[in-house]
């Protein structure tokens, strides 16, 4: 019996459709971003055709997800959700090849429905003395997005040139004119503990995840 739910073109594109939805991306965007031509991301969401391995990948990071990630059936009851932990992700890094290179162990959420894909970072060293989140080799999980939700919440963060480090953001209260943010490090293999400042639009950062409360 055709399951039309476990269809993978279907599958698929429910999946890319919740992925462009969360984060506000529009098919002529997606293919302009992707340089993918607009007809084919069009056939993708009407669930007629699948992505070549390829293709797949490209769309997986540029949500920074997985492939085995947007072929999941969207309606299935999840029952244990695992995700990886690494010891570092580098610059340069997608989560993927720092899960292959720095996999430090598993994480499990348990008895949910869906739930939004997460990642680890496992702390190597005591973090910043005057914010002590974390001990020395805690596990740290994040739900994977790129965008400030909430201020003065733990996100993880990579600077240009560096790996992975967790840090407090807060907007700016002195800059009036424009929008900043201010990041406190919490959490960095460098032991360089002053706040950077950046405005939202500037590039020299991206953002990896929100760190689970």
């Amino acid at each position: 019996m055709n399951n039309k739910s476990t269809d993978p073109k279907s599958c698929f594109a429910k999946n890319l459709k919740d992925y462009m939805d969360r984060n506000s991306v529009s098919r002529k965007k997606l293919s302009e971003d992707l340089d993918i031509k607009y007809s084919t991301i069009c056939e993708w969401l009407k669930g007629t055709i699948l992505p070549r391995a390829d293709k797949m990948e490209l769309v997986a990071n540029y949500f920074k997800t997985t492939s085995s990630k947007l072929l999941e059936d969207p309606n299935a009851e999840i029952l244990t959700y695992k995700y990886p932990f690494v010891t570092k992700i580098p610059a340069g890094y997608t989560l993927e090849q720092a899960s292959d290179e720095f996999f430090a162990g598993w994480g499990i959420i348990s008895m949910k429905k869906n739930i939004e894909p997460h990642f680890g970072l496992q702390t190597t060293h005591e973090s910043n003395p005057s914010q002590p989140h974390y001990a020395s080799g805690e596990p740290v999980s994040f739900t994977i997005t790129d965008k400030i939700t909430e201020y003065g919440r733990d996100y993880v963060i990579r600077r240009d040139g560096h790996d992975a480090e967790i840090v407090i953001i807060y907007q700016d209260p002195d800059e009036t004119r424009y929008l900043r943010y201010i990041m406190v490090p919490v959490y960095n293999d460098e032991s360089n503990y002053n706040p950077f400042y950046y405005d939202y639009d500037e590039l020299g950062y991206e953002i990896l995840g929100i760190v689970d409360k």
